[in-house]
């Protein structure tokens, strides 16, 4: 299972300047092809959890479709929209969010949300069908 401890212990800088409940799930959606994340917060109780991000071609939104869709096990409320950034270099952008949930409860779904991202990208058929190349 890939953890926030884990990413840390291999890549120190990961965490320097992050909220430590994003390192893991901006770590597995940088692995995913075509994204990039962009800045992150979890909210610190207050709000919720979010993180931006740049895809390449919308074609690997895919894999955030199927993993965000209730029907897979996304926890309720967690949604990708269209984010307005002000600046052309870094439009479209994409903010993944909890919704309503905040702190504990988002800390521990954003976890289930990485753990769904990396049995997706460990489905052979799921990636053959989508044309998805794997990470490396």
């Amino acid at each position: 299972m890939l953890t926030t401890e884990r990413i840390a212990k291999a890549k120190p800088h990961a965490s320097t300047g992050m909220d430590p409940e994003c390192v893991s799930l901006c770590y597995i959606l940088n692995r995913l092809p075509g994204v990039t994340t962009t800045g992150s917060c979890c909210g610190h109780g207050k709000s919720s959890f979010r993180i931006w991000l740049q895809v390449d071609s919308m074609k690997y939104l895919v894999i955030l479709g199927r993993v965000l869709d209730k029907r897979y096990g996304c926890p309720i409320g967690w949604k990708l929209i269209v984010d307005n950034t002000d600046t052309p270099e870094s439009c479209p952008c994409f903010l993944l969010t909890s919704g309503f949930k905040r702190g504990p409860d988002a800390y521990s779904e954003a976890q289930l949300l990485v753990d769904s991202i990396q049995e997706h990208l460990k489905h052979k058929n799921f990636i053959k069908l989508f044309n998805i190349p794997l990470p490396v």
